[in-house]
């Protein structure tokens, strides 16, 4: 759910005309899928991620302090998330969506991201899906998006006091502490 919510707050920093309760009453409502809440009212910004993958071998740090020893793991992963407008045909937040795809790639969506620590990978073309609902003619726009991001997570590592090795060799018994 961070990685949504990340994309979110980029998409504040566009021109995106996201939902405000006093600057934009009417504008796109944006959806975290995962969240299962009801479906809100159209405009809406559905946020999915569909799959993941890592990229490459993680590395960590570790860092020694009095009797406890943590453990960062950073791991470069990469997201597939799609972006799924639902609205009216006829609704501005229709044009705003392909002006959004169309310029998927410009200095001020890349910077938005970058921001956020989401490193646009690839974009897809907007697929269609038509759907009346209840006499309305309804658009879904869709566009599938690849993220790369470093991902860290911190470990507790068990203190090791001592180890106690026992054994013979070459006929002569030791003992280590």
């Amino acid at each position: 759910m961070d990685i949504e919510k990340l994309v979110i707050y980029a998409l504040k920093d566009t021109d995106c005309p996201l939902y405000d309760k006093v600057l934009n009453p009417t504008g796109i409502i944006p959806t975290i899928a995962s969240l299962n809440n009801p479906e809100p009212r159209a405009p809406y910004l559905l946020i999915n991620i569909i799959n993941t993958r890592k990229i490459g071998l993680p590395y960590k740090s570790t860092i020694h302090e009095i009797s406890n020893v943590k453990e960062h793991i950073f791991q470069v992963k990469e997201y597939l998330i799609s972006l799924t407008l639902h609205a009216e045909n006829k609704d501005v937040s229709q044009d705003w969506f392909r002006y959004f795809e169309n310029g998927i790639h410009s200095d001020m969506n890349d910077w938005a991201f970058t921001k956020q620590g989401l490193s646009l990978v690839s974009a897809t073309d907007i697929v269609y899906q038509h759907t009346p609902v209840s006499g309305v003619a309804y658009k879904r726009a869709i566009i599938d998006l690849t993220f790369r991001a470093e991902v860290q997570e911190e470990y507790r590592v068990n203190y090791l006091q001592s180890v106690t090795i026992d054994g013979t060799l070459s006929g002569l018994k030791f003992t280590f502490f």
